[in-house]
């Protein structure tokens, strides 16, 4: 019994030396790096977790995985305390890739995914536009669910092949009512897209001809990339 006492007393002494360790000002957090971040500010990251001037063992790493993930644009992230007194936070960020129209003044932001990012009234960049899908219910932080499973897989391609030729910089609306005859309105061009076949080429060919229209900004123009074929009319 005595010896049984005797280790309990010893574990309190120690439990009690750790925490008088921890608690020492050069274990307070004075330093937060934190990596891959570009569409939510490192203040609001800060403000979120709550770290500075608290002993880097205080909070539980988990726990501020799970508060971060709470941010919608947040898709993954990971927390490492560097002793004595750095707070190491590595983010990857959801990046909204374009707007699905919902009803006349209202629009779903969303990534690459599809993930329902923010519901909008108004356009915070320039990225596509998306009319024409069918959908009854949304939630935000989740993908959308599209009736036409093609024409959500279409959306998904035509944004991130839209990113990768820079066509976001100009204001793009695609209408995918009808998969058979996709319609892209890049500025005042209307291009007849047709289906989703052998889209990055049809992209590609988009860019090179807008580009050498005079004007392309500025005119009415139609670009008909059906039939492996191409031809504009003025």
């Amino acid at each position: 019994m005595k010896k049984s006492f005797k280790i309990v007393g010893i574990v309190c002494v120690v439990i009690i030396a750790m925490v008088c360790v921890f608690a020492l000002p050069v274990f307070k957090v004075k330093n937060i790096k934190i990596n891959g971040n570009s569409v939510i500010s490192a203040e609001e990251i800060k403000s979120a977790l709550n770290y500075e001037n608290k002993s880097i063992f205080t909070p539980s790493t988990q726990n501020a995985r799970a508060k971060l993930s709470e941010n919608v644009y947040i898709k993954d992230v990971a927390v490492k305390r560097k002793l004595p007194d750095n707070i190491e936070i590595n983010i990857i960020e959801r990046i909204p890739s374009g707007y699905v129209k919902y009803s006349e003044d209202t629009y779903l932001y969303i990534d690459s995914e599809g993930v329902i990012l923010e519901v909008v009234s108004g356009f915070k960049d320039k990225l596509p536009i998306v009319t024409g899908l069918d959908f009854k219910n949304f939630n935000q932080g989740q993908i959308l669910k599209i009736e036409n499973k093609e024409a959500f897989n279409a959306v998904l391609v035509l944004s991130r092949l839209m990113s990768k030729y820079n066509l976001t910089e100009d204001t793009t609306i695609v209408n995918l009512s009808d998969l058979d005859d996709i319609h892209l309105l890049v500025n005042n061009v209307d291009i007849l897209f047709g289906d989703i076949s052998d889209a990055d080429t049809k992209i590609q060919t988009i860019k090179e001809v807008i580009i050498k229209l005079p004007n392309y900004k500025e005119i009415k123009a139609t670009v008909n990339l059906k039939s492996n074929t191409v031809s504009i009319d003025t």
